[in-house]
């Protein structure tokens, strides 16, 4: 980030973190740059727990979501990966400690909306 250190006192990201290229570098750098004391706030997608909900969630990425984007866009295309994209984020990432990894302190973590959005908090 072309930023100085200490340069932040919060930073939030809402539904991009899974977009990084490297997400642990990418909160490094937010360690990085905030100042002490600063606080990172990462809104996530996740995949829900309970198995009613998650056939739900499912049906809903895969059929519907694409429909509202390709009227939306015009891109026939559009959307398509959003599933996928969420499901192998949710294998694959544990907000929480990566934060951790990156030197945060005091991680405090939630899912919300049935399951379906994570959110962390994280404390320089």
């Amino acid at each position: 980030m072309p930023f100085k250190d200490n340069s932040f006192t919060n930073i939030t990201v809402g539904f991009g973190v899974r977009n990084f290229y490297d997400i642990k570098q990418g909160f490094l750098e937010f360690h990085r740059v905030l100042e002490k004391g600063g606080k990172a706030t990462v809104l996530e997608l996740k995949m829900p727990k309970s198995p009613f909900i998650k056939k739900v969630y499912d049906f809903y990425f895969s059929k519907i979501v694409p429909i509202i984007g390709r009227i939306i866009s015009k891109d026939p295309g559009a959307y398509n990966y959003l599933p996928e994209s969420v499901h192998s984020f949710d294998k694959a990432i544990d907000l929480k400690g990566l934060l951790y990894e990156a030197g945060f302190s005091n991680v405090e973590y939630y899912t919300l909306t049935l399951g379906l959005v994570q959110l962390a908090i994280a404390e320089k």
